[in-house]
């Protein structure tokens, strides 16, 4: 008998990760993407179409079993207004965060069961801004998205859980190693000075919470400083 599956994107980060293993623990059937990953990989990697394209015969043998769909992939802040790149920068970071899980979801929702979940994962740069104000007005366009995208298919669930700066993510390991954005490494550590870091895990919960909780609809979840507020 097929299981329950949940689809994660950007399966390869902290968060995926950390989602990935906590799924298959609780009996969840799951279907994966992210670059090298081992496990089961249903979008080709290797071309920049990798996050909006999937395998549909494998999307065919969980038809109405697919009960969460969790976006985890996306571009990490990395340039400011000021930056000669910023053109560029801003156009790729809004097709990655925002046109890519809308072709994606665009293809899933057939396969989903009735009140199944997709989730995004945003952040709390939202709402309290970035360094980079193309990652955030990214974040914030997902909560519109959201809300058109549950007016339109009323029939599944729509959440976005929202944190901040998380441990062991891209952007915290670029401020810890030698090399990288010097830029990056201080707009970040003078916001962090007193603040937390927020763990992978109160992100990952916070994301079951919205696949499992039927009554949680069109909710954004802020995880700050390793709280849910």
């Amino acid at each position: 008998m097929m299981r329950k599956t949940i689809v994660i994107t950007g399966a390869t980060g902290a968060i995926g990760r950390l989602l990935d293993s906590d799924c298959r623990a609780q009996g969840y059937g799951v279907i994966t993407c992210g670059r090298d990953h081992d496990n089961e990989v249903v979008f080709d990697a290797s071309s920049r179409s990798s996050y909006t394209q999937i395998d549909r015969a494998e999307f065919e043998n969980r038809k109405g079993l697919i009960t969460g769909v969790v976006f985890c992939h996306g571009m990490m802040p990395s340039l400011s207004l000021e930056s000669n790149h910023f053109v560029q920068h801003a156009a790729l970071m809004y097709e990655m965060n925002v046109i890519a899980p809308s072709l994606l979801f665009r293809q899933i929702e057939p396969y989903l069961e009735k009140n199944a979940c997709v989730t995004f994962l945003g952040s709390i740069a939202a709402t309290k801004g970035s360094f980079d104000p193309s990652y955030a007005s990214c974040k914030s366009a997902l909560i519109g998205l959201m809300h058109s995208l549950a007016s339109a298919y009323r029939h599944i669930r729509f959440n976005i859980v929202a944190p901040g700066l998380v441990e062991g993510s891209p952007v915290h390991k670029r401020m810890l190693a030698d090399v990288g954005s010097a830029y990056v490494k201080d707009k970040h550590a003078s916001k962090m000075q007193d603040e937390r870091l927020v763990d992978a895990a109160s992100v990952v919960a916070a994301i079951m919470m919205t696949i499992e909780n039927m009554s949680i609809a069109s909710a954004v979840i802020n995880v700050d400083r390793g709280m849910v507020i």
